[in-house]
């Protein structure tokens, strides 16, 4: 059963979202909405994932338009998935081309107090749920999965992006821990701004705290690997947050979530930075590894302990279906058919290439031996 009651237009004061695009980020865990595998298809369900920034960064991005509220990727407008809201199931949302002659209400929203109604019923919301989306009545209290905040594109690049050191877009899966929070500290550093970026501010306090327990450690002359410095630079990574966001005046909604970032930033940077390993040796400083560059005349060629472990396997288990086929083929002299069969299975030519001629060889030693 669907619930469809209009509601009263003169009971609601609207907020207004933001000009051009912005990402909808929640108040709970600064994840943004996005489509389900960034897809651009009707129906695809939206969900809320950690933000991005750059090229991959439309599907977050939305803009809003006399009640519609578009995705950049797709072009596609957020909807009530179904067509209306459900009483005893999960009411979740997708996106689909927008309708008109008339707008559906499904498809129209408007924001007031942080939260994201829609005009199909007035006292329903846009909320989180694990990591999907529905739309649930509004609460009162413990409601901070139901708030959002409209995050403007413009802000966002003018605050992270601006002048990086490394040529990308600043954010974690761009680039390593350690660069990030070198340059978020020289932007919180170089900037007066009120509003600055949660993650920037996670970065700093991050940068800060292992800056700290450097000094204190060369100053005492111990080594800088210790098993407690984890418990120090969580301890330092989380005053240095409050000490950021007091001093510089910023505004921070959610003050736990960045202290959450700044520690999971400052260990790993850290362990970056000294090389301190982890599991069984955890706490102890290892050398970087460096992978031996192999000459082009060995490409292609397998290793001795490769080479062994595919030996013993190939006792073990034998050969594939496939690969006896192929057998078949090359002992028919049949070899323009047997490359084929590889490829289909393998996927290129040059895998198929070293299969025939690994097989061939097979059959060549089985030949001598006999």
């Amino acid at each position: 059963m669907g619930i469809n009651t209009q509601p009263d237009q003169s009971d609601i004061t609207e907020d207004s979202f933001p000009s051009g695009w912005f990402y909808i980020k929640s108040q709970l865990n600064n994840r943004v909405l996005e489509p389900a595998s960034m897809s651009v298809n009707n129906d695809a369900t939206i969900v809320i994932k950690e933000q991005r920034f750059g090229l991959d960064a439309d599907s977050q991005l939305w803009s809003f338009d006399n009640g519609f509220l578009v995705n950049k990727a797709s072009g596609k407008v957020l909807e009530i998935k179904g067509g209306h809201i459900r009483r005893l199931h999960w009411t979740y949302i997708c996106q689909w081309d927008r309708r008109s002659s008339p707008a559906p209400p499904t498809q129209l929203w408007y924001t007031c107090n942080s939260f994201i109604n829609t005009k199909t019923a007035d006292s329903y919301v846009i909320e989180i749920m694990d990591d999907s989306v529905v739309v649930w009545k509004q609460k009162d209290s413990d409601n901070l999965n139901q708030q959002w905040t409209f995050e403007p594109m413009v802000a966002v690049k003018e605050s992270i992006i601006d002048d990086f050191e490394c040529g990308v877009e600043m954010t974690r899966e761009k680039c390593s821990h350690l660069v990030f929070v070198n340059r978020a500290h020289k932007i919180a550093m170089s900037s007066d701004s009120e509003s600055l970026h949660s993650e920037i501010m996670a970065g700093a306090a991050a940068h800060k705290a292992i800056e700290a327990w450097d000094k204190k450690r060369e100053k005492e002359g111990l080594p800088l690997a210790d098993p407690i410095y984890i418990e120090v630079l969580t301890s330092v990574a989380q005053d240095n947050v409050v000490e950021l966001v007091k001093n510089g005046k910023r505004k921070a909604r959610n003050v736990e979530v960045i202290q959450r970032d700044a520690v999971q930033y400052a260990i790993k940077a850290y362990k970056q930075k000294h090389c301190i390993a982890v599991g069984l040796n955890k706490g102890h400083v290892t050398t970087a590894r460096e992978l031996r560059v192999k000459p082009s005349r060995q490409k292609g060629q397998l290793g001795q302990r490769v080479k062994f472990v595919r030996d013993v396997i190939r006792e073990v288990a034998g050969f594939a279906p496939y690969e006896r086929r192929v057998m078949e083929l090359l002992k028919n002299s049949k070899d323009k058919r047997a490359r084929k069969l590889a490829k289909k299975r393998l996927g290129t030519f040059t895998r198929a290439k070293r299969k025939v001629e690994e097989l061939s060889n097979i059959i060549a030693e089985s030949r001598r031996a006999h």
